[in-house]
């Protein structure tokens, strides 16, 4: 990366996890042409790949669950939330991680 950094001679590689929602044909491209432009590597994964992406092996599925517990305690059954309720829902249980997570 950075000459004299410690990182030089490394070669960034970007990786998305393909799924549905991710394959924005326009964002595809730009990063598709920035990474040929810089030099680095882009190669996209298959969808739900635990044994690359921590997220998908342990953040995103506890999150679900954590988010569906909260949602019944809130509302006493499953329901739809509005789109502020679900962002402000994935605040919270990002917020528990980071305190759990946190020992210091």
């Amino acid at each position: 990366m950075k000459e004299g950094g410690p990182f030089e001679g490394y070669r960034p590689i970007f990786q998305v996890d393909n799924v549905g929602p991710h394959q924005d044909k326009q964002c595809s491209n730009f990063v598709i042409n920035h990474c040929q432009e810089k030099g680095w590597a882009w190669e996209p994964q298959g969808p739900q790949m635990p044994h690359i992406n921590v997220l998908d092996l342990s953040v995103f599925p506890a999150m679900s669950r954590r988010h569906s517990h909260m949602v019944r305690s809130l509302h006493g059954t499953r329901v739809v939330n509005e789109e502020d309720e679900i962002w402000a829902s994935a605040v919270r249980v990002w917020d528990a991680f980071l305190s759990e997570w946190n020992t210091e």
